[in-house]
């Protein structure tokens, strides 16, 4: 039964039946709307809103995450009553331990649990209490996603949907409380992404993704000659990581049953070989001699440079590294790090110091280093979960933005790299954007007109892209989402 009709270019989110059931909460357009379960007219609850909604046990109060705004570094966890009126803030947070998603009242209305980001990079659940705001961790994994999380009916553990820093798959996990004692209620190659658990928690239901993911390549942004390069199931082909070498090879990460590993291809399709089981969303050098990828654990977690020659591994840097970027003469490897702030840093591919870049509001990520060695290009979170990164451009020497662009650029929402790439003569910046349920490479031009579309796909999605470095060829990471809906009983 339709209870709302569809309404072009607007996407719903964060829905939710109130206890009763006799309504439904939604997001639609930054607001927050309730509508009755048998249709009628929308009531705007909120008129700022975006994430998710959860509503006490007796169906009077609301609670949400109110992110990131333009100038600001704090998120908040935020009550009000169920039709919107006396919002206050509970708790707040500053970068970069920030407030995620997924706030959910505890059965007995004492205390709020959400996800939220550590200033190592990982995420984690914390609480915060009711009655006078206090947050608190609850002991966990360095999970690297938390996507959902739920109570169980007697409040003594959490429902947790979750990826570890071994795996781009997110499992089910229960999550004791307070302990934190985790155990894995899913252990296969599905990726779990929203959950909802029964009155009396012997039902819970599941909504798991499987994408298909393969290499492409095609010459420049001619899509009728763009030519698939890998096959196969379950294995994420480029998802996370793509690079040209100087020799027209395409060195690319893969996750066969989402277990990370790198190889390299010829950009015809011939010569397939693995190169390492190790990967992190790397960057290889020009020259295809060398990798430079995230690992470790906890404290142990940086930057590493291996030697494909050799296999000699040698640490780069230490901390909650990402998104390594070459320059391209080979010497400079460009990264984000997660630290007291969010920040681009770079560090000598020989070893050596590393030195922050940038100072400023939002979040760096994905940098890619123009033709001539001069200038980074990245997106940069400023104004909150739900609306669009900024693309940036910023010396690599360090120092302010120079040049900033409001373009509608894709999020990878935990599968896939919102990447950004040079054009070879550094006049443009390439980026992928999603439209009408389908992805193509978008330019925008440097002198500030209007961007304007490479690719004409007509179906499918683009996880990650490159372009080989005199321009001529482009790689992609393309592919599909499937959904279903699973039924787990008794989930202990």
């Amino acid at each position: 039964v339709q209870i709302l009709p569809p309404t072009k270019d607007t996407r719903l989110h964060s829905i939710t039946f109130s206890p009763d059931g006799n309504y439904i909460f939604y997001g639609a357009k930054g607001m927050l709307f309730q509508l009755p379960v048998l249709g009628d007219t929308p009531k705007k609850v909120l008129p700022k809103f975006g994430g998710s909604v959860s509503i006490l046990p007796d169906g009077k109060q609301i609670t949400f995450i109110r992110y990131l705004s333009e100038g600001e570094e704090t998120t908040h966890v935020v009550v009000a009553n169920a039709d919107g009126t006396n919002e206050r803030i509970l708790a707040s947070s500053k970068r970069p331990n920030i407030f995620l998603r997924s706030p959910v009242w505890s059965p007995d209305g004492k205390v709020i649990a959400c996800a939220a980001l550590t200033s190592g990079g990982t995420q984690e659940v914390v609480t915060v209490r009711v009655a006078d705001g206090v947050v608190s961790s609850v002991p966990s994994p360095p999970w690297g996603t938390i996507r959902e999380v739920v109570w169980r009916p007697d409040g003594k553990s959490l429902l947790v949907t979750a990826g570890d820093n071994d795996s781009i798959l997110n499992q089910i996990w229960s999550l004791s409380y307070p302990g934190g004692e985790a155990r894995r209620i899913t252990d296969d190659a599905h990726n779990y992404q929203s959950i909802s658990l029964s009155a009396n928690g012997r039902s819970l239901v599941a909504v798991r993704a499987e994408a298909e993911a393969h290499l492409w390549a095609m010459p420049g942004g001619d899509t009728s000659q763009a030519k698939q390069l890998t096959s196969g199931f379950e294995k994420y082909d480029g998802v996370f990581a793509i690079n040209w070498t100087t020799a027209d090879e395409i060195i690319y990460e893969t996750a066969p049953s989402g277990r990370p590993a790198v190889w390299r291809i010829d950009a015809d399709g011939r010569n397939l070989k693995e190169l390492s089981a190790e990967a992190g969303g790397g960057g290889a050098s020009p020259d295809g001699k060398y990798l430079v990828y995230q690992s470790g654990v906890a404290e142990d977690i940086g930057l590493f440079r291996l030697s494909f020659s050799d296999g000699e591994k040698k640490r780069l840097t230490t901390g909650a590294d990402l998104d390594a970027a070459f320059s391209p003469d080979g010497k400079w490897v460009v990264f984000t790090r997660y630290a007291d702030d969010v920040a681009l840093w770079k560090v000598p591919l020989e070893g050596g110091e590393a030195v922050k870049l940038t100072n400023f509001l939002g979040y760096p990520h994905a940098p890619a280093i123009s033709p001539d060695g001069k200038f980074i290009a990245f997106y940069r979170d400023r104004s909150g979960m739900m609306s669009f990164p900024a693309l940036a451009v910023a010396p690599i020497d360090g120092g302010e933005i120079v040049k900033e662009f409001d373009v509608q650029i894709e999020r990878p929402q935990n599968f896939g790299k919102t990447a950004v790439q040079w054009t070879s003569d550094g006049r443009a910046i390439d980026y992928v954007s999603l439209r009408d349920g389908v992805s193509n490479n978008w330019r925008q031009p440097l002198d500030g007109s209007p961007p304007f579309q490479v690719t004409n796909f007509t179906d499918r999605r683009i996880f990650n892209f490159a372009s080989s470095p005199d321009g001529k060829q482009l790689a992609l990471s393309r592919g599909a989402f499937n959904r279903d809906v699973v039924l787990i009983t008794n989930p202990y």
